[in-house]
């Protein structure tokens, strides 16, 4: 009987680690792909090690509560995800502050209401009181174990979704511009939403939406003055050697969420002009395809078959290699964007200068 009993509860043992190893490669594999970021200054491998150190403790000590405390049935996804939950609020509470510092008061104060509520039960004299009271104890840490869980899920969820979904971890407030109302959508008419590109101290100091925010107005002059369409800012993490970059077919301008926290404002608006040049590139290959064939070999269409013929064959910038970089930075496509940003950016700044020049005179 002792050796039919031991046979179960190591098939048991087993089947329990085998679901806890498929969980813990399944969790990692999409947290790497869509929320993963490095801690502070640490190295992607250190960082890894530290996300790697506190699931895995999570894990063990929320198995160990479970099974030996509260003595009911292990809750691996749930233990899993609470460590998943707090390497996310370590890494993302810079970016999401408001939305961490709430998910994880709300649920300690629920959990320490629902310890209470649970513990603070009249008990009935014909109860075993010392045995009712442990049980409670036992519900109560029970519960408020799956609500701390569930607050650090909320927060895996606030920010995952937005990203399998759209693809962006963070977007603006302002809307993009529906249309290419040049007397609404100029440098002149924002340029105190401008001017944050221009003040250091300002711009260091200013949120991630806040940030979002000036660069969607500046996507939005860009979009009047190059009569294109719509542009959506977002961000989202990308390459560390990527800025930023555009996706016509969602008509996106995504920028890199460390360089947009860390970059100076003049270098981030010359990124969302670059970016807003690349959409005016495609409208231009648009126009030259839309062409009756024996205009498109009009002077006036000589670019845009460049362009056409650089998209369909794009060289990206992939690593810091001075060959890759140059095969990147020499095609038409970048180089007129790059002259474009410079010469707008340069526009703005000086539109800045002489409005604070104003102001303070």
């Amino acid at each position: 009987m002792d050796r039919v009993q031991r046979k179960i509860d190591l098939s048991e043992l087993l089947y329990q680690l085998f679901w806890h190893a498929l969980y813990c490669i399944l969790m990692w594999a999409w947290y790497r792909v869509f929320l993963f970021r490095c801690f502070l200054n640490l190295s992607l491998s250190e960082s890894r090690t530290l996300l790697f150190c506190i699931v895995i403790s999570s894990a063990l000590l929320g198995c160990m509560i479970d099974k030996f405390i509260l003595k009911k049935e292990i809750h691996t996804f749930i233990n899993m995800m609470t460590g998943f939950g707090i390497y996310a609020a370590l890494t993302y509470i810079k970016i999401k502050p408001l939305l961490i510092i709430l998910s994880v008061v709300v649920s300690l104060v629920l959990a320490v209401l629902n310890y209470i509520l649970t513990t603070r039960k009249r008990v009935t004299s014909s109860e075993n009181h010392r045995k009712v009271i442990i049980q409670r104890t036992y519900n109560a840490l029970s519960g408020s174990k799956a609500i701390m869980s569930l607050g650090f899920g909320v927060i895996i969820a606030s920010i995952g979704i937005p990203l399998i979904i759209g693809g962006f971890i963070a977007r603006p407030t302002v809307s993009p511009a529906k249309t290419v109302a040049s007397q609404e959508w100029n440098i002149s008419n924002n340029i105190e939403e401008l001017s944050l590109f221009f003040d250091e101290e300002g711009w260091d100091k200013a949120s991630l939406t806040t940030k979002l925010n000036t660069c969607q107005v500046l996507a939005n002059v860009c979009q009047a003055e190059l009569g294109i369409n719509e542009l959506n800012v977002v961000t989202a993490n990308t390459s560390d050697i990527i800025a930023g970059y555009y996706n016509d077919q969602e008509h996106q301008i995504m920028i890199n969420l460390d360089y947009l926290m860390s970059a100076s404002g003049p270098d981030v608006c010359d990124t969302v002009i670059h970016e807003a040049y690349h959409a005016y590139e495609h409208r231009i290959v648009d126009a030259y395809l839309a062409a009756p064939e024996d205009m498109q070999g009009l002077a006036l269409y000589q670019n845009a078959a460049t362009y056409m013929k650089e998209f369909e064959n794009y060289q990206d910038c992939n690593s810091l290699d001075s060959d890759d970089y140059y095969a990147y930075a020499s095609q038409l496509c970048e180089l007129h964007a790059r002259i474009y940003a410079e010469i707008i950016t340069a526009d703005i700044e000086n539109a800045v200068k002489e409005y604070w020049g104003e102001t303070n005179g």
